[in-house]
């Protein structure tokens, strides 16, 4: 991705030399720079805010000479950069974001002051794409309260300078842009999205009783139409109301990539899912974009990642995925956060310690009702009012909870409610991670451990007693909110946006930040929207 930055270093003095070269010409358009850059009552370039302490940054230490406007054919190099900024809707940004109005109406301009102008807003347009597509066009504080992703560091001094360099800086540009799989592949799936929004999209699918296979209903011409619109029948759909296997299997295929249950039956969960609008697909593919920019490197070996949406854990070493599960997280109220940390500690038959909350809320209510709750579920309250639950087949943490560091206080744990696991819809937490198979997913962990041998990790558990395992080598964790990506087979996968974390984003990146880290205007993040799936009522939550 920086290939090309080595060769900017040695260019560097070239283009300078060249900015030289261009006579009086280029000394008029460095004065405008300057006078620009210091104005003592700075205000908006052609209507446009800049960056004006990384253009200083930039252009004070070459004499304020110019980076774009020098050579031969001066405009060449500014189109080059307008073509690009051009097409930043391909991940998922907004072209206006990049000034590109403003520099399109600039372009032909000959004034020595507009040239300055002109200069300013591809240095500042330049640096904006870069750190927006290496950091994330949102910073850390329009993200939301519950995530929590340290924001990647961007020297974008550098890479101005070293764009410029470039022999090629369309390609150069095109180097900025996030090349790791998950990223190239959604970005696919964002343009085959878009086009299906340029051929008209999908109509509503007729809500009516269950269609199931073989049977005869005018709604499956609809079917057909919908299933056609969205790719997972090949066209011709045809126009036969009998439901045969090949629309069963296209079905069962778009089941599938909803994370639904994959029987061909169409009724109500199918048929919102199908109704769910080309729109807000591509609301869904937006957002993901984004939120894979702000994601840390992956790391090599040994990995956890827990995808809230999908309601699913994966345990890779790396890309082969080795331990895999259904999770159940927070409900609408008690929303599961986004962050990344490292499991560093396993406690078996742990106690729980009821947050004050939980206690105020739900625990003392039930003794003040029935007295005797509090012993008959092993709970005793503590010197300083906080309820501590003992080991035993009721304590909700189950046999073994996961640990690690995070501003959130949450984490992975065993469940002594294992029915939960087989609903369709499991935000039914406190916001902490139930895990299904939690034990094997602990002799994942404590694979290489030779102190917790199978047999002790066994003997553990059947002792009903507390004991804690500690990591040296801390197992990198993810909790993210994936509800769209690309799978391993290339079949673009959704899933509810229960939370509402989409259109927030959406949302906020009409106001990204500039290179500045400021946002103009500011922003405060909407309301989330009523679920796109019903969910069903749970019970009472817990951990």
């Amino acid at each position: 991705m920086r290939w090309w930055w080595g060769l900017g270093l040695v260019l560097g003095v070239a283009i300078a030399g060249s900015a030289a070269a261009d006579g009086d010409g280029g000394q008029a358009i460095a004065a405008a720079i300057r006078g620009l850059v210091e104005a003592p009552e700075p205000g908006p370039i052609a209507g446009q805010p800049i960056n004006r302490a990384l253009a200083r940054a930039v252009y004070e230490p070459r004499a304020w000479a110019p980076l774009w406007l020098i050579g031969e054919d001066p405009s060449a190099r500014a189109r080059s950069i307008v073509q690009r900024l051009e097409q930043v809707g391909d991940d998922g940004l907004r072209p206006e974001t990049y000034h590109v109005g403003a520099l399109n109406s600039e372009l032909g301009a000959v004034a020595v002051q507009a040239r300055g102008e002109l200069e300013l807003l591809l240095t500042d347009a330049v640096a904006r794409l870069a750190l927006h597509l290496e950091a994330g066009a949102l910073p850390e504080r329009a993200r939301g309260p519950e995530v929590s992703f340290p924001r990647h560091t961007v020297d974008l001094v550098a890479i101005v300078q070293q764009v410029a360099s470039s022999p090629d800086i369309p390609a150069s540009l095109a180097a900025l842009s996030p090349t790791n799989g998950p990223y190239l592949a959604l970005r696919g799936a964002l343009a085959t999205y878009r086009k299906i929004e340029a051929a008209g999209g999908w109509k509503p699918f007729p809500e009516g009783p269950k269609l199931v296979p073989g049977q005869v209903d005018p709604r499956v011409v609809a079917l057909r139409h919908r299933l056609v619109a969205g790719g997972d029948l090949p066209a011709p759909g045809g126009n036969s109301s009998r439901y045969t296997a090949d629309v069963a299997a296209a079905v069962r295929r778009m089941q599938a990539r909803h994370g639904l249950r994959a029987d061909g039956v169409v009724g109500k969960d199918t048929t919102e899912a199908l109704n769910v609008t080309v729109a807000q697909r591509l609301v869904q593919l937006i957002a993901n974009l984004e939120r894979l920019r702000w994601l840390p490197p992956a790391p090599s070996g040994r990995r956890v990642e827990v995808n809230i949406p999908a309601f699913s854990i994966q345990a890779r070493d790396d890309a082969k995925v080795e331990f895999e599960g259904a999770v159940v997280v927070g409900t609408l109220d008690s929303r599961t956060p986004e962050f990344s940390s490292g499991i560093n500690r396993i406690i078996f038959n742990p106690r729980w310690t009821v947050p004050a909350s939980i206690a105020k809320k739900e625990l003392f209510p039930k003794e003040a009702v029935t007295p005797g709750y509090f012993a008959r579920q092993g709970l005793r309250a503590l010197p300083d009012g906080r309820l501590r639950q003992a080991p035993g087949p009721q304590n909700p943490l189950g046999r073994v909870k996961f640990e690690f560091p995070n501003p959130f206080g949450v984490y992975l744990h065993d469940t002594s409610a294992q029915n939960l696991f087989g609903r369709a819809n499991r935000t039914l937490s406190h916001g902490c991670v139930r895990v299904a198979n939690a034990l094997e997913f602990a002799a994942w962990l404590l694979r290489g451990l030779p102190s917790w041998t199978t047999e002790r990790q066994a003997q553990t558990v059947a002792s009903w007693s507390t004991r804690s395992a500690t990591l040296t080598d801390p197992v990198p964790v993810l909790l993210t909110y994936r509800s769209a990506w690309v799978d391993a087979q290339g079949e673009v996968q959704f899933r509810p946006d229960f939370y509402g974390r989409d259109d927030a984003i959406v949302a906020a990146l009409a106001h990204p930040a500039g290179p500045d880290g400021r946002l103009s205007p500011p922003v405060v993040l909407p309301s989330p929207p009523e679920p796109v799936y019903s969910l069903p009522s749970g019970a009472n939550p817990s951990p």
